[in-house]
């Protein structure tokens, strides 16, 4: 790298040159690794060419704003270090994995089958959530987003949920978040995880490739404090209770429940509730659902994990919003019956394919040290 800093030190740019925008860390990624390439393919050049070539890379770097000093993104290829924060969604506050990679186990533990190596890079669980960082590494295109089949199994748990998410870094790598939550069962200070891949699907070709990738894991859970809230709020006959906050060091989940009553009954099929959540500070917390159970669609448990809590936080203001559903074809699918397919229609009485928010009263949460 030290050639790249002469080549850098022969460029002229002025500041009112350069224009920044915003970009997600996949994107960064992406980007380091393009340069990377690019910097070991490069022959050498005549010292115009070098000033041409080091002007091209600050300008991209400058582009993309990505705030990186060489020193940075040199120590961060070509393994990318931090997974987790790859996947942050939106950007009105700290993302939920901001501080994940800090508290988590570093796994390394690495399987290969069919030319195709799954690495498990880090872990962490946070006593209901296991969230896991993984990479792939492939001698055959498996496309932008592919998809893995087999979910992790947390030993002890009756009832599950599971998320994972894939994208592709460059022509062989790729980097993924597997999330699997305990919604029933033995939770406690440790858990035991086994992870069976038996294949891996290619969206663009709908081509399946057969393998095997097995992992076992044991991990702690990290610190945290649970504080009952047991506080409601009602709008249209829609009740949202929420029951309880565990505040870990990375974060903070909320476990909530829904209540649907006959009126509204009559008229949907599904309730979804979103928790808007900012603090006393001005903060505005990013969450992440972890799923649910319920006897229905309508009467449901939730819990969705928020990024870090600010530590000078005396209170939270949530606001529950409520997104109501009738199903059709196009939000609810379809089934085959007798070798043909039937679309779902809505029942008697309601409207096919509406949709409904309610805005429920805030809810104040006075925080416990």
């Amino acid at each position: 790298m030290r050639d790249l800093y002469e080549l850098c030190n022969e460029v002229n740019l002025k500041e009112d040159e350069l224009l920044e925008m915003d970009v997600t860390a996949l994107e960064k990624a992406r980007l380091k690794q393009s340069l990377k390439q690019a910097i070991h393919s490069a022959k050498p050049r005549s010292s115009w060419k070098k000033r041409a070539l080091a002007a091209a890379m600050v300008g991209a770097l400058s582009l993309t704003a990505l705030g990186l000093t060489f020193p940075t993104y040199a120590s961060s290829l070509p393994v990318i270090r931090d997974i987790f924060k790859m996947w942050n969604d939106g950007s009105t506050g700290p993302g939920v994995y901001d501080h994940y990679k800090e508290y988590s186990t570093a796994l390394n533990l690495s399987q290969t089958s069919k030319g195709i190596s799954v690495t498990m890079q880090d872990a962490i669980y946070d006593g209901q959530t296991v969230s896991v960082a993984f990479a792939i590494e492939s001698e055959q295109d498996l496309g932008e987003n592919p998809t893995i089949q087999g979910s992790p199994v947390l030993v002890g748990a009756t009832a599950m949920s599971g998320s994972s998410r894939i994208t592709k870094i460059d022509d062989h790598h790729y980097v993924g978040l597997y999330h699997a939550t305990g919604l029933a069962g033995d939770k406690g200070a440790a858990v035991n995880v086994d992870w069976e891949l038996n294949r891996i699907i290619v969206h663009e070709t709908s081509k399946e490739i057969k393998g095997s990738w097995s992992f076992e894991l044991s991990l702690k859970a990290t610190e945290g404090r649970t504080q009952l809230i047991g506080q409601s709020t009602e709008q249209a006959g829609v009740r949202v209770n929420l029951d309880k906050i565990t505040v870990h060091p990375m974060s903070f989940t909320v476990h909530y429940s829904q209540q649907v009553g006959q009126e509204p009954r009559s008229k949907w099929d599904d309730a979804e509730v979103v928790l808007d959540i900012t603090d006393d500070l001005g903060n505005h917390y990013t969450g992440k659902t972890n799923g649910g159970t319920g006897q229905d669609d309508l009467t449901m448990k939730w819990s969705t994990t928020f990024s870090r809590l600010d530590a000078k936080a005396a209170r939270l203001i949530v606001t529950p919003r409520v997104i109501l559903r009738s199903y059709s074809a196009e939000n609810h699918g379809s089934v085959e019956l007798n070798g043909s397919e039937v679309k779902a229609g809505p029942p008697l009485g309601k409207s096919e394919g509406r949709t409904e928010e309610i805005r429920l009263k805030d809810l104040v949460i006075d925080l416990q040290d």
